[in-house]
């Protein structure tokens, strides 16, 4: 069962990876047109739009995007291990955020390890936090009660810019959100599989094994 909702959720994400991937090459190949071939008078216009004005948008989207996706999981995987081993406790008995419970869940009480150094909690909550604040303060960091989060998940994550106060998503910022979700999920079922172990499981541990090289 793991190993099946874990295909599901690395598909759903390399799905969202090829759209950012395609959707990026389509705003470079016209950022290239309007700079280099377009008619300077008529079309010049319209290279500020392809260059400043789509990326953002189509980065914060995949910000959200991401982080919906790992609540989804998130909550999945809580519900798969409670039913697992038989726990006595409900996902929503525990305090906190998704993130938070699922934490709690899952190393104070079933005692998952996390111990992949390329995994990080402070970078899921960070990841998080920059979609609570693009969706609730549009990114100005200024009205956000938890900006120094995002700040430091900024100074970390360098292509994150900061403009006049405002967190604003880059290619780059996208392409971290993909790889710390996908880090996640690899690192997060692999341990459950060792508290919960199916038919499957050798398929997970090599996948796991095969990433860290």
């Amino acid at each position: 069962m793991l190993w099946s909702k874990y295909l599901d959720a690395s598909s759903r994400l390399h799905d969202l990876e090829r759209y950012l991937e395609h959707t990026q090459a389509y705003l470079h190949r016209e950022q290239a047109y309007f700079r280099d071939e377009a008619h300077s008078d008529l079309e010049i216009e319209f290279l500020p739009l392809y260059r400043d004005t789509f990326p953002p948008i189509l980065n914060a989207s995949v910000i959200i995007s991401v982080a919906m996706l790992l609540e989804q999981e998130i909550r999945e995987l809580a519900a798969s291990l409670i039913a697992a081993l038989d726990l006595e406790i409900k996902f929503n008995d525990l305090a906190g955020s998704v993130l938070e419970r699922f934490r709690i869940l899952a190393v104070k009480v079933v005692g998952l390890k996390f111990e992949d150094t390329r995994f990080q909690w402070a970078d899921l909550v960070g990841l998080f936090e920059l979609r609570n604040c693009i969706i609730h303060c549009q990114g100005m960091l200024s009205v956000f009660q938890r900006s120094a989060v995002v700040l430091t998940f900024a100074s970390k994550h360098e292509p994150l810019l900061v403009v006049d106060g405002q967190a604003v998503p880059t290619d780059k910022t996208s392409e971290v959100a993909v790889r710390i979700a996908s880090w996640f999920l690899l690192v997060a079922y692999a341990s459950a599989l060792q508290h919960c172990p199916g038919p499957n499981s050798h398929h997970l541990k090599s996948v796991l094994q095969r990433e860290k090289r």
